[in-house]
């Protein structure tokens, strides 16, 4: 049976909703559909926006440019863009009019990548489109009003913010609606901060590909940086002068506090998970196994806190009172150096440019506060303590990522 080009679309579009992209293709690519440019928006659109081939994309749109259909427009603006034809999209733009809300979003973006001040001020103040949501948060962002910098709070600023703070993904940056050009600069970016044998695997393709000279002799400076040995370190401060544009330090604090959040969320959601089946009975019977132990094997109990010993000293009647007295004696004497020295360490390495011990780091400083504060009544807590501060001392953690407190 035959479906009509509504049901068709929607077909397409639960396919696609489903990530069955090949076979939502082929679909489109049928010949009864050839000339439909309803369906051939729905074939471009998921070269250009699900499986990121502009190119493909870019040859289809060309081949139906002059269609009135607001999707097949709205592509081409969005593939132009991307190629840095900013020009060509505002003019073709300009020939395909259309009061359609998509339509107005991306004639948006394309007069802010353009830096047309006034014509973004008039367009995002029209009484048709100035209540619809995207359009105040472009016309906030480009103001300035969420930054104290004098450049456009852009979706090139919001993103070389998050590469800056680390809360980025690299389909992130290639699903942005941005010329491939200063696309490539962020991923660079990321790629540097995060893996540079991936920056300069990353370069090397795109060289390939390039003809600009302006955009050569660019991309050979960033090749000098990564290949440099004095370059070890990620800076910011390069890229923002190839995008010309300025982190916006608001927005970074609000991404970081959101970060640390979920960080600590997460850490003391782990913690009462793994102590919610423990019983006050075993605490009971393993607090008097170092009674019997040498001194020096206590260790191991001495992060209880010292406050907290004359309820253990209660647990049972027939512990020694000289044994409690030292049990209570190198809680005292030993808790707060143990803490103090985690705590120097953790504190070293929260400073560290590299992005996974740092991002460790910060993770198990918090759930060091967790422990330290923990009004606990199983001693398996005090224990992670004490043996964090043996791994230490004893240098048994790995370079990369510390396996400090489990």
């Amino acid at each position: 049976m035959e479906l009509n080009t509504t049901e068709t679309i929607s077909e397409i579009q639960k396919l696609v909703k489903k990530g069955k992209y090949e076979e939502a293709l082929k679909i489109c690519a049928k010949d009864e559909y050839k000339d439909n440019t309803v369906i051939q928006a729905e074939r471009i659109f998921i070269f250009n926006k699900k499986l990121n081939d502009y190119d493909t994309a870019y040859m289809l749109w060309k081949e139906v440019k002059d269609s009135n259909d607001v999707n097949i427009i709205v592509n081409g603006i969005d593939l132009l863009m991307k190629r840095g034809e900013l020009k060509e999209a505002l003019e073709y733009a300009n020939n395909h009019v259309s009061e359609d809300i998509k339509y107005i979003h991306r004639r948006l973006k394309l007069l802010v990548a353009l830096e047309r001040k006034d014509e973004v001020i008039e367009l995002a103040n029209d009484p048709r489109y100035k209540t619809d949501e995207v359009v105040r948060k472009i016309k906030e962002a480009y103001l300035g009003k969420s930054t104290k910098n004098s450049k456009a709070c852009d979706e090139i600023t919001i993103l070389l913010t998050r590469i800056y703070v680390g809360n980025i993904t690299v389909e992130d940056i290639k699903n942005s609606d941005i010329d491939t050009y200063k696309q490539s600069l962020l991923l660079l970016a990321y790629y540097e901060k995060n893996n540079r044998n991936g920056a300069i695997g990353l370069l090397k393709k795109i060289k390939k590909t390039i003809s600009q000279k302006e955009y050569k002799e660019k991309y050979s400076i960033i090749e000098e940086r990564l290949l440099s040995k004095k370059s070890k370190h990620f800076d910011i401060d390069f890229y923002m002068k190839l995008l010309d544009r300025f982190i916006d330090f608001d927005l970074a604090s609000k991404y970081e506090k959101e970060i640390k959040e979920k960080e600590e969320e997460k850490a003391l959601v782990d913690y009462i998970s793994s102590n919610k089946d423990k019983k006050e009975e075993k605490v009971e019977n393993e607090i008097k196994k170092p009674v019997k132990s040498k001194v020096k094997d206590l260790t191991i109990y001495t992060s209880v806190v010292g406050t907290r010993i004359n309820r253990y000293s209660n647990i049972t009647n027939n512990t020694n009172i000289n044994n409690k007295q030292i049990i209570g004696g190198l809680i005292k004497d030993e808790y707060a150096n143990m803490v103090d020295y985690i705590g120097k360490y953790l504190y070293v390495r929260m400073q560290s440019m590299n992005n996974d011990v740092r991002s460790h780091a910060i993770k198990y400083w918090d759930s060091l506060e967790i422990l330290a504060n923990n009004p606990s009544t199983d001693l398996d807590s005090y224990n992670k303590i004490a043996n964090a501060y043996q791994k230490i001392k004893n240098k048994e953690l790995d370079n990369g990522e510390m396996k400090l407190i489990k």
